[in-house]
């Protein structure tokens, strides 16, 4: 059974499977980028290092590795659709995000998108005095 969201949720909260892994790319901070490309959500780097691939699979070339709080940015493409927030399946159904730079310069590249190896950057509370 798919899950349903509130369409909010679908733009400000990333949804997780019970495997952890992540279904979209949204989040609650976005990125910046240049028009005509959409800001994506920012994701942290929580592994020790990622690979990230030039398509989403696990055999795709090696484009680059990225290491422990290195920031990310989902790249959305121009937007356009809803589309863009779900991330693309391999072939053994697990998610990939394609990724850009967090400060929206384009990567080229897919990063497995699985809680042991990135996590939505989160808005720190301001202290209050």
């Amino acid at each position: 059974m798919a899950p349903v969201w509130a369409e909010s949720d679908l733009y400000t909260r990333p949804q997780m499977d019970a495997q952890g892994n992540w279904l979209t790319n949204s989040g609650p901070v976005p990125g910046r980028t240049q028009s005509p490309q959409t800001p994506g959500a920012l994701w942290r780097v929580v592994s020790h290092q990622l690979n990230c691939r030039a398509q989403p699979s696990r055999h795709a070339a090696l484009i680059t590795t990225f290491r422990k709080g290195h920031l990310l940015q989902a790249n959305l493409g121009r937007g356009g659709s809803d589309e863009v927030l779900f991330n693309p399946l391999d072939r053994a159904k697990n998610p990939w995000m394609w990724v850009r730079s967090a400060e929206g310069h384009n990567l080229g590249c897919f990063v497995r998108a699985h809680r042991s190896f990135i996590q939505p950057l989160h808005v720190s509370p301001k202290p209050t005095n």
